[in-house]
């Protein structure tokens, strides 16, 4: 019979101790409601004439097209002349 309460004893403190994991989760369903679902788009311009060099527009478009891939900005060049 001892070893029934303390194997009860035992499951009790283990399950209490695994909760506050399972409990903890950040995303839930309250926090849906303050986010803005749609995808607005931002775009960051960068202005060039046609004394800059070819490698710097070229530089310029593969390092900010490949750093903001997974976000909502585009990276677009204008050429002001």
């Amino acid at each position: 019979m001892v070893k029934l309460q303390r194997l009860a004893l035992f499951a009790c403190l283990w399950s209490c101790f695994w909760a506050p994991a399972a409990l903890g989760c950040r995303y839930n369903v309250r926090e849906t409601g303050f986010v803005d679902l749609d995808v607005e788009r931002y775009y960051f311009y960068g202005y060039i004439n046609n004394d800059t060099p070819v490698n710097i527009f070229s530089d310029f478009t593969e390092v900010l097209s490949t750093a903001l891939m997974d976000s909502n900005i585009r990276a677009e060049a204008i050429n002001t002349d």
